[in-house]
């Protein structure tokens, strides 16, 4: 059975109450009585779960501390039946940490602390490859790049590129995570090493996101020309973008458009839910999306056109509605979206 493969963070995540504020001035402090909630999450963390919970074989490469941390983190993954292998722990950097809040209609914001996922390079990669980890893996999915540093060298890129040429797999997919002083001359040289070598085949930010890499304010929505004016955007920067590559850029509530290297352009609503909790709503969306995809390629319905993705767009909104409809990614409940 052929399983996907996320490559991101895992760690603590120190929550607080919706509501709750960062204080604004040196030397404030900012009292809340409600408890701080402690979990394991991150992004790579969450994904991998949410590809668990809809009934495939989820493996993740994070790197964690050796400690009590790092053992809870491992602890949660071995419950979830998603496989860490045993290299991705070092003997002493730190779990990696994440303090977050929470405005009022439930939008994270996140102080986040790397620690071991520095140990996610090109050296991990070509390990894990010897140990047969991508064996059977049918997709890889790089997520929230820009929170392991590793992933932004050339040399990380080369090491996807040499397993590429000898794995099974047929979807290399990416991620990234904003971050609140990153210009778009700096978006284009972390991104270069992976667009710019032709291994990403579907590129998918969040509005936020997209907006910040093409250099552009934020407006309420995604206009009609946009995403392809976006594509156009990557296309002048990335002379070594894939032939075939897919952007897709999500939009929240307001769903998300694909566009292809032909032009073609699909849109696509997303449901209309009151959410909980919208921390994880990113990685709930890519966990449906991955396992979409995969169940096309089960049925050989594959194809990399806008078009061929309605199906597993259509299914990352349902499992992303679902999944804000809850607090946090322990509590997803997919079992009626496992496909027997």
């Amino acid at each position: 059975m052929s399983s996907i493969l996320c490559i991101g963070n895992a760690g603590i995540d120190l929550i607080a109450p919706v509501g709750a504020t960062w204080p604004t001035r040196a030397g404030a402090w900012q009292v809340v009585e409600d408890g701080l909630e402690v979990k394991v999450g991150g992004c790579g963390y969450d994904t991998a779960i949410g590809i668990a919970k809809l009934g495939v074989a989820s493996k993740l490469i994070a790197g964690v501390g050796s400690g009590g941390h790092g053992q809870l983190v491992r602890d949660e993954l071995e419950r979830q039946g998603v496989v860490l292998p045993a290299r991705c722990t070092h003997p002493t950097q730190a779990t990696p940490l994440e303090l977050l809040v929470a405005d009022e209609g439930g939008r994270p914001s996140a102080m986040h602390f790397v620690g071991a996922s520095k140990h996610v390079d090109a050296k991990l990669l070509r390990d894990l490859h010897g140990d047969g980890l991508f064996d059977d893996c049918s997709a890889i999915h790089l997520s929230g790049v820009g929170l392991l540093p590793g992933l932004e060298r050339q040399d990380f890129a080369q090491a996807l590129l040499d397993i590429l040429a000898h794995a099974p797999c047929l979807e290399l997919s990416l991620d990234v995570s904003l971050h609140e002083h990153r210009s778009r001359d700096v978006w284009q040289r972390v991104l270069q090493p992976l667009l710019g070598t032709g291994c990403v085949s579907v590129f998918s930010p969040n509005y936020d996101e997209a907006c910040q890499i093409h250099g552009l304010p934020r407006d309420a929505t995604i206009a009609e020309r946009w995403a392809k004016d976006f594509f156009d955007f990557l296309q002048s920067r990335y002379d070594g973008l894939a032939k075939d590559f897919v952007l897709i850029v999500r939009d929240g509530a307001h769903g998300s458009v694909a566009v292809d290297a032909g032009g073609r352009e699909v849109r696509m609503r997303a449901e209309p839910v009151e959410p909980v909790d919208l921390t994880s709503a990113g990685e709930a969306w890519w966990a449906g999306f991955l396992v979409g995809r995969h169940r096309q390629r089960e049925r050989r319905e594959f194809d990399r056109s806008a078009g061929a993705l309605v199906p597993a767009l259509r299914f990352a909104h349902a499992v992303a509605a679902r999944a804000v409809q809850v607090r946090g990614s322990s509590a997803w409940d997919f079992d009626d979206l496992v496909e027997d």
